[in-house]
């Protein structure tokens, strides 16, 4: 068993830090990948409770193994940086659920034969569900918010704010009226609205209203279809933000004489970030509109 336990563990840990692996791309292969760290951590978190002398208190077994699993969590999240993978929060807070599920069965599960049968398999289905809210709720979302054009920024609803999503050092928080970004040093901190794909090749300009308590700054305004990335082709502008509250208007490619950098029959990212920031700056956007 212990031979068992220590193959296992260098093979969570080699897999965690194997270099250059991308995420899957696409809001459900996303969140099923996200969701490979909860049989992972449940099992390396059992197998390290099986490596500890039986002789030990369980309550000592027990707290050694959170914290072991834990710390074997940040560091390869910590390391992935540097091997070119995008270590993050995220990634711990599900290494996290699977640790907890297998302290649940340490404690519970082995012991208790109705709970083991029924209970246990009760909670990690509504685990799995919740840790998948953010795919089915996404999808959701979006059916809701293409019913809303040209309206894709109010903000009064839940599912417009579920599309909108902090991008780089920026933080977003809803506020009465709009979207607070509070954007750290460094480039391109912003806000990105993903709504899967929409058409909106029977419009002509994004009009975006922002409330900028601060001096004025260079917005950047990038879109994006499906495949632009793989294609390195984008529709990108900008336009200067004055203090005070105003509204932006961007003009879409109309596809006179070179055809447009991106299919606007099916976009599927409307990014607003700011360059270069030394010291940070905090805007609110009040409303975004397809005109």
């Amino acid at each position: 068993m212990r031979l068992l336990a220590v193959l296992f563990l260098v093979a969570v840990v080699a897999a965690l830090l194997v270099p250059g692996i991308r995420p899957m791309e696409g809001r459900w292969m996303e969140a099923l990948w996200n969701l490979l760290h909860l049989p992972a951590f449940f099992l390396l978190a059992c197998f390290l409770h099986a490596l500890w002398p039986r002789s030990w208190r369980e309550p000592v077994r027990i707290g050694i193994t959170i914290g072991a699993a834990l710390f074997l969590g940040l560091a390869t999240e910590g390391a992935q940086s540097s091997l070119g993978r995008s270590g993050n929060w995220g990634d711990v807070a599900f290494d996290a659920v699977g640790i907890a599920l297998a302290v649940t069965w340490l404690l519970f599960g082995r012991r208790r034969r109705r709970f083991a049968r029924i209970g246990f398999p009760a909670l990690v289905l509504g685990v799995a569900i919740a840790c998948l809210w953010p795919a089915w709720g996404g999808d959701w979302a979006e059916a809701r918010q293409n019913r809303h054009l040209p309206e894709i920024g109010t903000f009064s609803e839940w599912e417009t704010r579920m599309l909108w999503q902090a991008q780089g050092n920026a933080r977003v928080e809803a506020v009465p009226g709009g979207l607070r970004l509070r954007i750290g040093k460094g480039r391109y901190g912003g806000v990105s609205y993903r709504p899967g794909t929409q058409d909106w090749s029977s419009f002509s300009r994004v009009v975006v209203e922002i409330e900028n308590p601060g001096e004025p700054f260079e917005l950047g305004i990038r879109i994006d279809d499906p495949s632009s990335r793989e294609r390195g082709e984008w529709f990108s502008s900008s336009a200067v933000v004055g203090s005070g509250r105003q509204k932006i208007e961007v003009g879409l490619p109309a596809g006179a004489g070179d055809a447009p950098p991106i299919d606007l029959a099916r976009v599927s990212r409307l990014a607003l970030f700011t360059g270069r920031e030394e010291q940070g700056r905090e805007f609110v956007v009040k409303s975004a509109f397809l005109r």
